[in-house]
């Protein structure tokens, strides 16, 4: 048998998969977003997971709220924060306790909580007395969740160091890095720069058997042409960036539900499923409660028009098998 290039024989690596498997069933990290566990099964091992969206819709909101699930699951992650200021990352996870604190407190001052107001410092008489609280709860991750934030100039060189700290000597279960965007490019050409970036994560990944969220911009479109949530194509930059990716999640505003002041639906779309078995044809409807600051664990199912203009949501035997009967009603006349 020639091994010419690493050549086998059929079949030969069956007992090894079997065992892969196995080990994936209990190395599975949670997001801790009801669509996305169901959709998406947790993140394995050799995850490569591509999170995306237009500005200012969540993106690092969603990655911090999944490193905080995931922390509370007992996982080790490290965040990469390369967009944020020194702090922002814990600001804005105290914050989400702190006011569901207050929305629970049936004594809580007249007010709303409003996270600009909150930063710029206009809201601490509104959520003073939850500090105390919120500060010990988070504490419990202190040994859970390491941070790098700012990150000026960082590289792909600071990247592989990181990423083998966190992966070999602090055993870490999850790498999250926000965002490509804003990795300094060591070469004129942008998209060579992502190429040679996304090959390098991907090695990292596949090496040590951590897995990796990665944030990424979406590129301008023309402003006539609407889409539901960004796809594949969307990415800003080089194809190989989705091509490399084993999953790709994006997420966009859906229409307001009008009966409520504190849910703001929100369309999360696989777009990528390397094991999807036709996952990537749906798109989920969550709700976002901001009395919880937290995605409600019901959720609707939907499928994407040809133009990916619309969403039809789905009713009995047409939704998927995995998704769980909800009761959440948001968009339920959408067409």
């Amino acid at each position: 048998m020639s091994q010419f290039l690493g050549m086998r024989q059929f079949g030969s690596l069956l007992d090894e998969r079997t065992e892969v498997r196995k080990s994936n069933k209990d190395n599975l990290v949670p997001f801790g977003v009801s669509y996305l566990d169901d959709a998406l099964e947790g993140i394995l091992p050799n995850d490569l997971i591509l999170i995306t969206a237009p500005s200012g819709v969540g993106k690092t909101e969603l990655v911090a709220q999944i490193a905080l699930n995931a922390a509370k699951k007992n996982k080790k992650i490290y965040f990469l924060a390369l967009e944020t200021y020194k702090g922002e990352v814990e600001e804005r996870l105290f914050y989400k306790g702190c006011v569901q604190k207050f929305y629970l407190d049936p004594h809580r001052s007249a007010g709303v909580p409003d996270y600009l107001k909150w930063a710029h410092g206009k809201q601490e008489d509104l959520l003073q007395k939850y500090y105390e609280e919120t500060t010990t709860e988070l504490s419990v991750f202190r040994d859970n969740i390491t941070l790098l934030d700012g990150g000026d100039d960082f590289g792909i060189e600071d990247f592989e160091k990181i990423f083998t700290q966190a992966a070999v000597a602090d055993r870490a279960d999850l790498v999250i890095l926000d965002h490509l965007h804003y990795m300094e490019a060591q070469d004129e050409n942008e998209n060579k720069f992502h190429k040679q970036a996304l090959k390098k994560m991907q090695e990292m990944v596949k090496r040590h058997g951590v897995p990796m969220l990665l944030v990424a911009h979406i590129r301008k479109r023309d402003r006539k042409q609407k889409i539901v949530a960004p796809g594949m194509e969307d990415i800003h930059g080089s194809s190989d960036i989705f091509k490399m990716a084993t999953k790709m999640i994006s997420i966009a505003k859906a229409p307001a539900d009008k009966d409520s002041k504190t849910l703001f639906p929100t369309y999360f779309r696989t777009a990528k499923v390397r094991y999807g078995g036709g996952r990537d044809q749906f798109i989920g409807v969550c709700a976002y409660d901001v009395t919880r600051n937290d995605y409600l664990p019901d959720y609707n199912v939907g499928r994407l028009s040809s133009a990916e203009d619309d969403v039809e949501l789905l009713e009995g035997p047409d939704r998927p098998h995995w998704f769980r009967d909800s009761k959440l009603r948001l968009l339920q006349g959408a067409k």
